[in-house]
């Protein structure tokens, strides 16, 4: 009886279907005018996304041309971050200033570097960029890499003077090419004394048409480091060296505008920026 009194006030209570203020509020009317707005939401969230993206590409690129050095110098510190363990809000936010600073800053550089170089007249007639040169690759090969690195023993500056040609992508400076720089460019006057890096043996001393009269340090077996359009060589192979000693003297040997130093240091066979450890000493100008 009881159980019958229940179900008789259950249905008296219910509803009526004429009661709108029961009724659920998914109609399909409704969902359909429900779901367009979220549909459009996410087309928004999409597109926005895709702008961003290609905002980001387009600025990498533009950055790459204008500033090569600016664009190596980020994608190394995106590299080193991204391998650190513990990064904090204050890395991050130095990293992105960097490349605020890089994108304000070099880029303008960049674009007027020409006319803050010095300049000298060839016998064609062309100015042209002094001290740089070389033989640049055409495209990013297995010895080379743009990836940070690290060195255990503190470097000493190779010579004296002023950075004219970075390592990285550039139009060369003769022969009007895009290629891969594979090294650091210093230039000075002639004859100006050139000092080993690291302390180790002379491991080759030689001669090529592109660098000219150049010399190979070895300071492990992993650990290498290049000096070339030396004006003359003061060492033989073999002998040991210590940092700081000198080795040669600059010169403009090889494919060369004027006096400077080719340098590059070899990581396990790999040509690394060597700018990561030498900007900051005070005989180099960057």
């Amino acid at each position: 009886m009881n159980g019958y009194v229940f179900k008789e006030e259950f249905l008296n209570n219910l509803p009526d279907d004429n009661d709108v203020s029961h009724q659920p509020n998914f109609t399909q009317s409704e969902n359909k005018e429900n779901n367009i707005p979220r549909g459009e939401g996410c087309l928004r969230l999409v597109f926005i996304n895709t702008v961003v993206f290609a905002v980001i590409v387009l600025s990498c690129l533009m950055l790459r041309t204008l500033a090569p050095k600016a664009y190596s110098s980020i994608k190394a510190g995106y590299a080193a971050a991204v391998t650190e363990q513990d990064v904090t809000f204050s890395d991050i936010k130095a990293f992105f200033s960097k490349i605020g600073e890089f994108m304000f800053s070099d880029a303008k550089k960049a674009v007027s570097s020409s006319s803050q170089i010095p300049q000298k007249e060839t016998s064609s007639g062309v100015a042209m960029p002094e001290g740089a040169g070389g033989d640049d690759v055409k495209k990013l090969p297995e010895t080379v890499t743009e990836q940070a690195y690290i060195l255990t023993s503190k470097i000493s500056a190779p010579t004296n003077g002023t950075v004219t040609s970075d390592f990285g992508w550039r139009v060369h400076p003769i022969f009007k090419t895009e290629g891969f720089h594979t090294g650091l460019d210093i230039a000075n006057k002639l004859g100006t004394p050139i000092t080993t890096a690291f302390g180790g043996s002379v491991y080759e001393v030689g001669q090529s048409q592109a660098y000219g009269n150049y010399v190979i340090m070895k300071h492990s077996d992993t650990l290498f480091t290049f000096y070339g359009h030396c004006d003359s060589v003061k060492v033989k192979e073999q002998m040991n060296m210590r940092q700081g000693e000198v080795i040669a003297y600059m010169g403009s040997t090889g494919y060369s505008t004027g006096p400077h130093l080719h340098f590059e240091i070899r990581i396990d066979g790999k040509c690394v920026d060597p700018a990561y450890v030498l900007k900051g000493l005070e005989n180099i100008e960057f």
